[in-house]
C-alpha cells in the first residue's frame, strides 16, 4: 500500500505521480492511496524517490485468512 500527501501547488507533479503506480501494477483505492498484491515495495520506493515536497508512506499489509 502506498499513501502520499502532496501540496496543492504541485498539481502537475501530482498528476504525473498518479500515472506511475498504474505502470507498476498498483490499483487506486482513492486518489492518494494505491494497493498492489505481491512484493512491489521496491517499485513504490523508486516511484517516490525524487519527490522532494511529497510525503510518501509505503506500507506492507497482511491478512490472517
Amino acid at each position: 500500500m502506498v499513501i502520499y500527501l502532496m501540496p496543492e501547488g504541485d498539481r502537475p507533479e501530482r498528476e504525473q505521480l498518479r500515472k506511475h503506480p498504474l505502470w507498476h501494477g498498483f490499483g487506486s483505492l482513492s486518489t492518494s492511496t494505491w494497493l498492489s498484491p505481491g512484493g512491489r515495495r521496491p517499485d513504490a520506493h523508486r516511484i517516490s524517490a525524487n519527490l522532494a515536497n511529497t510525503r510518501v508512506e509505503v506500507l506492507r499489509c497482511y491478512t490472517d485468512a
